[in-house]
């Protein structure tokens, strides 16, 4: 992500920034990655499973070049790891830092807080998680009028 966030005059939306990470973060992973907000039935998941969402992102003051318009982005991104119930705090962090985090330093994340001992269980889920936070950053760049 650390690329210029547009395609073609247009900015890449929410769901393009994540499409693209976890394209990346699927190439490294033997595990499935759903989004936050993905409709899948839970039923049909796997017994472990990652989950990418986007928290927010942030445009900093603009600069010029001689033909653009330029922003510099930051994207909030969480993964969370997704296992059974009974998984052990050492087992599901062991998880993460193998799974989750090569994959994401591939996308050009740096990660900002990953805590030990926050395990959560999700009871919808029926799966115990630990969730971390990634930042993405890049320049998004406008064209000025008349220039090619």
């Amino acid at each position: 992500l650390c690329v210029i966030l547009e395609r073609r005059g247009k900015a890449l939306r929410p769901e393009q920034i994540l499409a693209e990470i976890k394209a990346v973060l699927e190439k490294n992973t033997d595990w499935k990655v759903y989004l936050a907000y993905d409709a899948a039935p839970i039923a049909g998941r796997e017994a472990q499973f990652l989950v990418l969402g986007l928290e927010q992102t942030e445009l900093s003051a603009p600069f010029e070049t001689a033909d653009a318009v330029c922003y510099g982005m930051t994207a909030w991104l969480t993964v969370t790891v997704l296992m059974p119930e009974q998984v052990t705090e050492a087992d599901l962090y062991a998880a993460f830092c193998q799974e989750v985090m090569p994959g994401m330093e591939a996308a050009g994340c740096t990660a900002v807080q990953v805590r030990s001992g926050g395990l959560v269980l999700q009871r919808k889920l029926r799966r115990t998680g630990l969730t971390g936070t990634f930042t993405a950053a890049g320049i998004w760049e406008t064209k000025k009028e008349g220039t090619v």
